[in-house]
């Protein structure tokens, strides 16, 4: 109701041509927030927006002809959107772009144009960019395999706040990969991640189940913590969401940490 509410307040401002307004309006359509999914009138308001320069618009409709949203994706379109978003500031737009050559969006799969796109993003000082680049070089994708850089990536990100570098410290500390085995220091990143809403932690880090994981080929996969520590790529290829705009691995397995079974 809230959603609605919302929504019907916004078409209006939308309606009278404010910029921020035809934002929400089209984001609304794209998600289904307080107003039924619409692809064609998410774009057109998204549209509007991006025309009278809204960045966040431009990355929404870059976002709009990929998949999930659409059943026919749109490679050129949303590059052409995100490169305008990029030339307008933002450093998540090139990330976007990362991933959907990591992903094989626009044909074969490239990932060494992936970290070299992660590479500028972080340089330019996107968080996330560190994280989709330390978890290549974790995993020897696209750049050679150096756990020594993934961890001062993991760090440079972890000082800007990035939640998912929380967790991804926490696994390194726990598997004892880059850095020393240290559970208590695994334990402290994992609460910092949970404090974020990134996993739901409870009980003591290395007795913890593996709530729901998929592997690359969308398997379901289960089992302890202490299984999953002797399989390295295990713990080095994690899906791990980010924030905003950036999209997230299509490869690897998302971890949440619940409470153990006594």
């Amino acid at each position: 109701q809230d959603q609605t509410l919302a929504f019907n307040l916004f078409q209006k401002a939308a309606a009278s041509g404010h910029p921020g307004a035809m934002l929400q309006v089209g984001f609304a359509y794209l998600e289904g927030a307080g107003v039924e999914t619409d692809l064609v009138q998410a774009r057109k308001w998204l549209a509007d927006s991006a025309e009278s320069g809204n960045i966040a618009a431009m990355a929404y409709l870059a976002r709009s002809y990929r998949e999930p949203y659409t059943d026919s994706p749109e490679p050129e379109t949303a590059r052409s959107w995100y490169e305008k978003a990029q030339a307008a500031g933002s450093r998540e737009a090139l990330v976007a772009l990362a991933y959907m050559h990591q992903n094989g969006e626009f044909g074969e799969a490239d990932a060494s144009l992936a970290a070299e796109l992660f590479a500028q993003a972080a340089e330019a000082g996107s968080s996330s960019a560190k994280v989709s680049l330390a978890h290549q070089y974790l995993t020897g994708m696209g750049v050679p395999e150096n756990a020594n850089r993934a961890r001062e990536l993991f760090e440079e990100a972890a000082q800007a706040g990035n939640p998912a570098a929380y967790l991804g410290l926490g696994h390194l500390y726990e598997a004892g990969v880059g850095v020393p085995e240290n559970i208590q220091t695994a334990k402290g990143w994992y609460q910092k991640a949970a404090e974020a809403d990134v996993v739901e932690l409870e009980g003591v880090v290395g007795d913890h189940e593996v709530e729901a994981a998929r592997d690359a080929d969308g398997r379901v996969v289960e089992g302890t913590a202490a299984q999953r520590i002797d399989t390295r790529a295990a713990l080095t290829r994690p899906l791990l969401e980010v924030a905003g705009h950036v999209e997230h691995f299509a490869r690897g397995v998302v971890v949440r940490v619940a409470r153990a079974q006594r």
